[in-house]
């Protein structure tokens, strides 16, 4: 029976075909680096990229939040409304304050120590000095249109080489514009170093004919201006003042008289 079985027939290949022609030679293709180039120019292959493999994961940013200045809570917003009404206030004072001064032209009064008289001079037996001054005092308002209040505590003293000799306060009254006030001021006071400063004055006074000594006041004001009575103030004033002689019970000639006025803010 398997001999009655023709044989399979294999269609022919150009693999299996010995008499096939030989195929043709592959077609020349373009070089990947042009002629006449160098191998500096030789474009690096880039590594193969997965990007469109990856998951990449989405971020979203918040928005940006509006940050709240200093108005931006109730507490802010006092503290706002208060600093600006200070800002106003200081704004209006400093406005009126330059109107003023533009407007009236204020001056500092003017202090003089005409003479002086020595009620008592006494050095104790522990080295102690009682000294007793009447002190003439010229004050001189030279404003036209400003009026000046002389409040109470206006302290006053008379000093020698540091030492205060005497205190007292100055009296209170209304000095008007444009006005010359002469005052009566009595100083009494103690000081234990009594002995050094007597000797240091008679000394002084042989060698130079005179002592000098000095006059310190805290004066306390108050400006009016027609019928406003304004701000208050407060200034030292300073007399460097040069008398003749310390005996007692008699007016003392001033040779030397100069004051000083600084104003307390």
């Amino acid at each position: 029976m398997a001999a009655d079985r023709p044989p399979k027939v294999y269609p022919a290949t150009a693999e299996n075909d010995v008499e096939a022609p030989p195929p043709p030679p592959p077609a020349a293709t373009a070089p990947l680096i042009p002629p006449n180039s160098t191998k500096s120019s030789e474009a690096t292959p880039l590594p193969p990229s997965n990007v469109g493999n990856r998951n990449i994961p989405v971020s979203y940013l918040d928005p940006p939040k509006r940050r709240s200045g200093c108005c931006g809570s109730c507490l802010g917003r006092c503290l706002c409304c208060i600093l600006s009404v200070i800002l106003v206030e200081l704004v209006i004072v400093g406005i009126l304050v330059a109107v003023f001064f533009l407007a009236f032209h204020p001056k500092l009064p003017h202090y003089s120590v005409n003479t002086l008289r020595i009620s008592s001079f006494n050095l104790a037996s522990d080295g102690a000095l009682s000294a007793t001054f009447n002190v003439n005092v010229t004050a001189i308002n030279p404003n036209h249109h400003i009026g000046i209040y002389y409040l109470s505590g206006t302290n006053a003293g008379v000093w020698y080489e540091g030492q205060e000799l005497s205190q007292g306060t100055l009296p209170v009254f209304y000095q008007g514009h444009e006005n010359t006030t002469v005052l009566d001021v009595s100083l009494s006071g103690q000081t234990n170093n009594g002995t050094a400063l007597v000797s240091s004055a008679e000394q002084e006074l042989k060698q130079n004919g005179g002592v000098g000594l000095e006059m310190r006041a805290r004066v306390k004001v108050r400006v009016k201006l027609g019928k406003l009575k304004l701000m208050k103030m407060k200034f030292k004033v300073h007399c460097y003042l040069v008398v003749d002689s310390l005996a007692t019970e008699t007016d003392i000639g001033v040779s030397s008289s100069s004051c000083h006025i600084k104003p307390i803010f």
